[in-house]
């Protein structure tokens, strides 16, 4: 870090009754570097293509990586009847059309749906009096599309159902008091540069050590957000001043772009990355790539996809370990298709295909799928590359330099290839030297109760030996 000295008292002054003006008479301590804070960001409802309500006061819990929404505020505009068991501290949810429920386990940090328990990587969070929840259990449990758009700060709610009233927190909203539902307007074409959002924080903070021992500091925080182009960008700084030793200490806290479009996320700066079998978690500032743009690597459940033949206007039902999990309506393709199906890890789970025809009939297939983190879906690609300095999550200073690549590919839904590989230079102690680290292996699927892996391992340090072995597990 770098202190700047000044010595023109003038200044000092001013800058004082600047920050005492910010915090309007308060006087506060200087927030912890773990505290979170959530974004103003503009919601907009949408049924079909019209707009029923917008509220440019939302707030939104943007974690870099996923974003969580607030239970209870959400809760009367997607018409969920939310209860909170305080002895087993979690959340019970009820949606009133599908009357589907679910759980929000807040010690566990997990959610429960259908009995399944999801999205560890996404845990929930109490803040600010309210509930902050993943936007993939939303989605789940209210069968509505939640769009986050990290260029123009804003989270679109949409729904296919096109009678869907106005909601506010207060009810629904009266005709004659916001007027009716508006058509949407296609954005007009405007700079290629945009400032989303502005946030800052100021606090100045008086201690008394000793008898005649004080420190007067005082600390600014600024976020911008915005984009330019296809890219989302935001910046971060901390500026802290010691009014007694005329200290000036400035820190580049964030500086990232991010392009994330099809399933596709390119970040320049500041990130998150997670080599598991190499490196682990690491924050980095560099350039890194993902495809899909969502690959958890810590898990509960493993996702599959589930397809078969059915014609026009069958209805198909899943039941996933004996729970309704979802209904589906056959179109002109002859063709049913269910995405993105969570299995739970470790276990066989049993899965049932029930079509119902037009004329009545009742066909009925039933599978065993053992699930694993290591089976991805067939025929899938994922991909993950990164390089740049790097450090442990909440350390201050870089450790080195790093290069990683995973790539796993799904021969079919019972074979899955990858490898994983990492070269990290550490900065802070040149006579560690460069290391190096590899996993290749395979992962199969032998039988319904069976999953064997074999993985090739190398690793240490370059400039010595590197050592190699093969590692086999079996999962039963």
């Amino acid at each position: 870090m770098k202190r700047y000295h000044f010595l023109q008292h003038s200044f000092l002054r001013w800058l004082a009754i600047l920050l005492l003006l910010a915090v309007r008479g308060t006087v506060a301590a200087s927030p912890g570097p773990a505290r979170l804070e959530t974004s103003v960001v503009l919601l907009t409802v949408k049924a079909g293509n019209q707009i029923i309500f917008q509220d440019p006061f939302f707030e939104l819990l943007d974690l870099d990586g996923y974003q969580l929404v607030p239970l209870t505020r959400l809760a009367s505009r997607l018409g969920w009847t939310v209860s909170y068991r305080r002895g087993e501290n979690k959340f019970v949810i009820t949606d009133a059309d599908s009357e589907r429920s679910a759980e929000v386990l807040i010690k566990e940090g997990v959610y429960r749906l259908e009995g399944q328990l999801a999205w560890a990587d996404e845990p929930p969070v109490l803040l600010a009096g309210d509930c902050f929840v993943s936007i993939r259990f939303v989605e789940a449990v209210s069968g509505w599309k939640l769009i986050w758009d990290e260029r123009y700060q804003e989270l679109t709610v949409a729904t296919s159902q096109p009678s869907l009233q106005a909601v506010t927190p207060w009810g629904p909203v009266p005709g004659g008091e916001w007027g009716p539902a508006k058509p949407e307007v296609e954005p007009q074409e405007g700079p290629a540069f945009s400032l989303g959002s502005i946030r800052y924080e100021v606090a100045v903070e008086h201690r008394r050590r000793e008898p005649g021992e004080t420190e007067l500091d005082g600390t600014l925080k600024f976020r911008l957000d915005g984009r330019a182009g296809e890219w989302a960008v935001s910046a971060g700084t901390t500026l802290e001043y010691d009014f007694y030793e005329h200290e000036f200490e400035p820190e580049l806290t964030l500086l990232r772009a991010k392009y994330h479009k099809d399933q596709e996320l390119i970040i320049i700066g500041d990130a998150k990355v997670e080599l598991e079998q190499t490196l682990g978690e690491k924050e980095i500032r560099g350039i890194s790539y993902m495809k899909p743009d969502r690959q958890p690597r810590k898990q509960l459940v493993a996702y599959t996809d589930l397809s078969g033949p059915a014609e026009a206007g069958d209805e198909v039902e899943l039941y996933l370990n004996d729970r309704l999990y979802k209904k589906q309506q056959v179109t002109d393709d002859g063709v049913y298709l269910f995405t993105d199906v969570p299995l739970r890890l470790k276990r066989v789970n049993l899965i049932r295909i029930v079509i119902r025809k037009k004329n009545g009939d009742r066909v009925e297939t039933t599978r065993r799928l053992t699930a694993s983190a290591r089976l991805t879906k067939a025929e899938k690609n994922e991909v993950v590359a990164a390089t740049g300095l790097y450090r442990q999550n909440n350390l201050e200073d870089w450790e080195g330099i790093m290069v990683g690549v995973r790539n796993q590919y799904g021969l079919n839904e019972d074979t899955t290839i990858g490898i994983e590989s990492a070269v990290d230079y550490s900065t802070r102690n040149h006579r560690r030297g460069s290391f190096i680290g590899t996993d290749a292996g395979i992962a199969f699927r032998l039988n319904e109760h069976f999953i064997c892996t074999v993985d090739w391992l190398l690793g240490g340090k370059i400039e010595d030996r590197v050592k190699s072995g093969i590692e086999t597990s079996f999962l039963y």
